[in-house]
């Protein structure tokens, strides 16, 4: 009996040890195929996730870079912005304003002291030179005064003494300094003068014409012409020549025996007068 226990107990382990033979060999067998398998599944997910982590890499840079260029862009548009305003102030023209929006060109820095021709134009010449200052009578000359209308030095002193002569002067004067007028004609003394009254300012004088005798006033614009050389800041407006490029009979009035000591100077009206205003304007523009 005890013999028979020992048996079966034998052979129980016996088949014991057979079962986990085999459950080895089946885990072998499974441990020979599984880790090439296994392997490859987490070398494949490590390249997976290496991709991964190096397309969020990427992606963060990118996302950096784009970052750091709008940062840039936007610095750049400041300093732009920047310049833009600058040069909008520096213009004059204040921000907002439309193109061609900015401030009216005005002469308020502008005397002018004539005789017919200024004054027959003063309207047109206000109009054309917003702000200007007109002092003009008929008759007036360079240097000589009578009660109710004193002579260009005279009114340029006073003026000047009054703290009104402004810092441009154009002084169109000579038209009635002719013999013809048993005047004086002009004289580079009467242009020192008034040099001394002006100072540093910017003079502009204006030359003469007559209709029929223009040599007439030869010799007063020679003497006009020389003393815009001799001082600085002086300046030449060219009336007589302006006339003499167009059609003089268009631009200067015939008044027959009713022109003062025959002498024809007047602009007609419109041609002579848009002809005046316009050699005057763009002289002092």
């Amino acid at each position: 009996m005890k013999k028979s226990v020992l048996a079966v107990i034998a052979i129980l382990e016996a088949i014991t040890i057979v079962i986990g033979l085999i459950y080895i060999s089946v885990l072998t067998k499974q441990r020979d195929a599984t880790p090439t398998t296994t392997a490859g599944v987490v070398q494949e997910a490590g390249e997976d996730m290496q991709s991964i982590l190096a397309a969020a890499a990427e992606s963060k840079k990118i996302e950096e870079d784009v970052t750091e260029k709008q940062v840039e862009d936007s610095i750049v548009s400041d300093k732009n912005d920047a310049s833009s305003d600058a040069d909008v102030a520096d213009s004059g023209v204040q921000l907002g304003d439309k193109p061609g929006d900015g401030k009216e060109l005005t002469y308020d820095d502008l005397t002018i002291i004539g005789d017919s021709i200024s004054r027959m134009t003063k309207e047109q010449m206000e109009e054309a030179l917003p702000g200007v200052e007109i002092h003009s009578m008929y008759g007036k000359t360079v240097d000589y005064s009578v009660e109710t209308n004193p002579c260009g030095l005279e009114l340029a002193k006073l003026l000047e003494s009054e703290g009104r002569l402004r810092d441009r002067v154009i002084f169109a004067l000579g038209t009635n300094n002719v013999a013809a007028l048993s005047m004086n004609t002009l004289t580079p003394e009467m242009f020192e003068k008034l040099h001394e009254i002006t100072g540093d300012r910017k003079v502009y004088l204006v030359t003469a014409y007559d209709l029929y005798n223009p040599s007439v006033y030869d010799e007063n614009n020679r003497v006009i012409r020389e003393a815009a050389e001799e001082y600085d800041g002086w300046q030449v407006i060219d009336w007589a020549k302006a006339v003499a490029a167009d059609d003089p009979k268009k631009i200067i009035e015939d008044e027959g025996e009713a022109a003062t000591g025959n002498c024809q100077v007047h602009p007609t009206d419109p041609v002579g007068i848009d002809l005046w205003v316009k050699t005057i304007s763009e002289g002092v523009k």
